[in-house]
Parts: structure tokens; sequence; C-alpha cells
């Protein structure tokens, strides 16, 4: 569990370039990673812990809805461009992500 943790923190971290483009791609797969933990018995113990951090990690996520920053930020990223939202979000969500670009350009 502690490695989880400790990924989703060094994908935040950077001391060599900007890392605000990781922002959302790091809590979408903590937030996956704690789901899926949350279902298996070898985790029974920490189910009320799990399920604290990914209520506050949900909490988060949706306060990064009000700011525009974070999807620019991987669009405008060479390598990343739209590639993560084509793979892990509806179609919905991408044209969403569309017309935000377009009325920020």
């Amino acid at each position: 569990m502690l490695d989880i943790l400790d990924h989703a923190q060094q994908a935040f971290s950077s001391e060599n370039e900007p890392s605000l483009y990781v922002g959302l791609p790091a809590l979408e797969a903590l937030h996956n990673a704690w789901s899926k933990r949350i279902l298996k018995p070898k985790y029974s113990d920490f189910t009320d812990a799990i399920q604290a951090g990914i209520d506050k990690l949900s909490e988060y996520y949706d306060r990064t809805g009000s700011s525009s920053a974070y999807v620019i930020s991987m669009i405008l990223h060479p390598q990343e461009k739209t590639m993560h939202f084509e793979k892990h979000w509806t179609s919905e969500l991408q044209a969403n992500i569309r017309t935000l670009t377009e009325e920020a350009i």
C-alpha cells in the first residue's frame, strides 16, 4: 500500500521539469489502485482507512475541475498531448476537453 502512495508522490515531484501534467493521471491511478484493493479480502483490516483515502482523493480530484490548468498542461506536454484522455476518458469527456482547449486558446 505504501508503494502506491510513494509512486503517486514521486509523480507529483520534480526538480528538473514541470510536473502539473501528471496531476490528473496520478490521482486517477491512485484512485484505481485503492478501489481495487478495497475489494480484496487481503486488505479487509484496512477497508475504513482505504475508503477514507478514496473519499479524500475524490475531493481533490473534484477540485481539479475548477481549473483548466491540469488539462491544458497535459495537452501542451510534448509527449502527453491527448493520449491520456483518449485512453481513459469517455467520448463525452473528451469533447469537453476539446471545448475547454478551444476556449483557452
